[in-house]
């Protein structure tokens, strides 16, 4: 049996992608049912799912439906949010900005503002983590060995710039929860075609806090296998990192607190290929979706972690930077495609036989 997944997509980006993910499945092997260890969960501010006006993408293929079950598979942060004085709880006014009015509608998604992302998914926490219990109890009940998820989104938007952290860690959190030693991968679009000055503010504020986590994550990892290998011998200072903390303004949901880093694989995906072309919004999610799908195949799936294992496994992987102590454990890849020219080939090997 295959290793569990939770693949888990936050805003408009994360939602298209999933849905290419799925119908990849769908052509390769005929339904989302051959893939039963594979679970999906949607998490948007935006309460309209179906697809953007002008997105050249269907939402069906062959019959099946791509979209999500508003029930098990998606997860709407702008439920409850109407009528509240969202920024007067002391838990939100720990972070959220003095000068920022709430002028947002969430069900039309969040505006692209980073801190009306967060605040919503601050207000339906236990939301998200009732579904991803949900989904990796499924999950796990036809895979094995565990459970991995990947988080997609795009870090231009207001959704998934907004909760990509908190998703991180609390993904972490009710994952660990169930006794599982869950492998986090991000996946982050940083580029794009074409993005206004408030977008590119948002890339920019999501990358600092991926950067600043990823490095405390880091200096952590370090601090605590020195003191356990080498008692007194350590040289990395991590006392000028601060945790990851957040305490969610519902009942049931407690302070999260992590010295980690919010995930254990990050890719980042820009919008310039190798030959200095930039891709349009539907071949950038194609790739990552394809990337994604090759890691869930069977066959091909093991090797291509393999491969991210043994570099993860130098020693200098977890090493930051030696000039600004920075993490550097970021990922990139891409797709190529092999061409097998069958028909000359063919006709090639007839006109030697002929001769």
């Amino acid at each position: 049996m295959p290793k569990a997944a939770i693949i888990i997509g936050l805003g408009g980006v994360g939602k298209v992608i999933l849905m290419k993910i799925r119908k990849l499945i769908v052509e390769e092997y005929g339904g989302l049912s051959a893939f039963p260890h594979v679970q999906f969960l949607h998490v948007d501010t935006f309460r309209d799912c179906s697809l953007e006006t002008g997105q050249n993408f269907k939402d069906k293929v062959l019959g099946v439906n791509l979209l999500f079950d508003a029930g098990t598979e998606r997860v709407e942060l702008s439920t409850g949010l109407t009528g509240k004085d969202l920024a007067r709880d002391r838990r939100i006014q720990e972070w959220y900005p003095d000068d920022l009015t709430i002028t947002c509608e969430f069900e039309k998604g969040a505006g692209g503002v980073r801190p009306f992302g967060k605040i919503a998914f601050h207000y339906n926490a236990n939301q998200f983590a009732a579904a991803l219990k949900r989904a990796a109890g499924l999950a796990c009940s036809r895979g094995t060995g565990g459970v991995d998820a990947y988080i997609v989104c795009s870090l231009f938007g207001g959704t998934g710039s907004g909760t990509f952290l908190d998703v991180s860690y609390s993904v972490r959190k009710v994952l660990q929860g169930m006794g599982f030693k869950p492998d986090i991968i991000g996946c982050f679009v940083i580029g794009a075609l074409a993005s206004d000055p408030n977008m590119q503010s948002s890339c920019y504020a999501a990358l600092q806090e991926l950067e600043y986590f990823m490095t405390m994550g880091i200096h952590t990892t370090l601090r605590k296998q020195h003191e356990r290998e080498k008692p007194g011998s350590l040289h990395v200072d991590a006392a000028d990192y601060r945790p990851f903390e957040a305490h969610y303004p519902i009942a049931g949901e407690g302070l999260i607190s992590f010295d980690l880093p919010p995930v254990n694989v990050c890719y980042l995906f820009g919008a310039t290929n190798a030959k200095e072309q930039i891709l349009e919004r539907d071949p950038l999610e194609k790739m990552i979706a394809k990337r994604i799908f090759f890691e869930l195949m069977p066959g091909i799936g093991l090797p291509l972690q393999a491969k991210r294992v043994d570099i993860m496994n130098q020693p200098s992987y977890f090493m930051p930077d030696r000039l600004q102590e920075r993490a550097k454990t970021f990922f990139s890849t891409s797709t190529a495609t092999i061409e097998f020219p069958a028909p000359q080939i063919q006709n090639a090997l007839a006109s030697g036989l002929a001769a």
